[in-house]
């Protein structure tokens, strides 16, 4: 189970994408996909644990790279991050990190 952002701001109720897996390496890949999803909407680099974790679910899928950037666009759509304006997000994460 993978919670999301509510649709909007007048319906506030859970949401969530249920999916049925294999085991705690698939969760793996949505998880990892998800962070990276974020982190792209965010205008951040991943982090050292992600970019492991990444090579980790793609490393004997078949066509797993091809299969993992397929997740993070359709997680990216989604708007996990909340991010109303990336381009302002960006922005505010390149001032932070000077």
């Amino acid at each position: 189970m993978l919670r999301t952002e509510p649709k909007s701001k007048y319906d506030q109720g859970d949401s969530a994408i249920l999916e049925f897996v294999d085991g705690p390496k698939d969760m793996r890949f949505a998880m990892t996909a998800a962070t990276m999803a974020r982190d792209r909407a965010l205008g951040r680099r991943p982090n050292e644990l992600t970019l492991q974790n990444k090579k980790k679910v793609t490393r004997f899928r078949k066509d797993g790279e091809q299969t993992f950037e397929a997740m993070v666009t359709r997680l990216g759509k989604l708007n996990l991050a909340g991010v109303k304006n990336p381009k302002k997000a960006k922005k505010e994460v390149e001032v932070a990190a000077a």
